[in-house]
């Protein structure tokens, strides 16, 4: 489900350079696309594909807070590369 609809909203992106002249289009993607020029629509899914790991990070290990730091730490670096 979660893989899902990220796999829509980088559908949502690959067509917004296409769609982006539509005022409701604009609208709905906004969150995505907000913060970068319009030839750089691409650059809102690394932000979504961290953010879906970290949240992952409790569900591949509830137990061990040491390898939840870890882990988490692991793709915040990933993250800044």
């Amino acid at each position: 489900f979660v893989i899902g609809i990220f796999g829509v909203l980088a559908y949502m992106a690959w067509v917004a350079p296409r769609k982006i002249t539509e005022a409701g289009y604009r609208t709905r993607i906004r969150f995505l696309i907000f913060k970068f020029r319009v030839d750089t629509w691409w650059f809102g899914l690394p932000l979504l594909l961290r953010s879906l790991l970290l949240a992952f990070v409790p569900v591949f290990e509830s137990s061990d807070g040491h390898i939840q730091f870890f882990m988490t730490s692991a793709i915040l670096t990933l993250g800044l590369a």
